[in-house]
């Protein structure tokens, strides 16, 4: 069965996160806590998680090409996360998972300021596009985030929002990923 290229998108960037561990030096495990497309949680969940949704602005991307079958344009993501309640400071656990989401998103760009060469190849661009033929996605931003602490009806945990943006270099009318 022929896998979207956002789902593929969607899949290798919780790969990445779910690489935020305390053997990887960082000060969580979301090592089985990351979700694609969850909003709701309830009280049996695992903390710290994460969830990765789209959000509902929408670009029209830049047409290119012959008959403008190629778009490139940012695909906006959010990036939730939900931490552990400190009682007296409700907020600083958020501020750090989301420190160690920024960390590991900027693995995704990161690259030698003398040779160009990838800093974390496996995570450069999301690793290798369509047919093993040049990166997967065509860049990445995100931030600034902003953290809350519980409020009553929307969440009893302290949590983070994360905006993500993701460029895409799209054909129209080829939807798919292929291996």
């Amino acid at each position: 069965m022929a896998k979207s290229y956002r789902l593929e998108v969607l899949h290798r960037l919780r790969t990445l996160l779910r690489g935020i561990t305390l053997d990887a030096g960082f000060d969580h495990d979301l090592s089985e806590n990351v979700f694609c497309g969850r909003a709701l949680f309830g009280d049996s969940d695992p903390i710290p998680m994460v969830s990765i949704l789209e959000s509902t602005k929408v670009d029209g991307g830049v047409a290119a090409g012959y008959n403008d079958e190629m778009r490139k344009g940012l695909w906006p993501l959010i990036v939730q996360g939900w931490v552990e309640n400190d009682l007296i400071n409700p907020t600083d656990p958020a501020y750090n998972l989301m420190a160690d989401v920024e960390a590991m998103l900027g693995r995704v760009l990161t690259a030698s300021a003398n040779t160009g060469n990838p800093t974390y190849p496996e995570a450069y661009m999301l690793g290798t596009g369509n047919s093993g033929k040049g990166y997967l996605i065509a860049g990445i931003s995100f931030g600034p985030g902003v953290v809350s602490p519980p409020r009553e009806q929307i969440s009893t945990n302290a949590f983070f929002f994360l905006p993500v943006y993701i460029t895409l270099a799209e054909k129209l009318g080829q939807p798919y990923y292929t291996v």
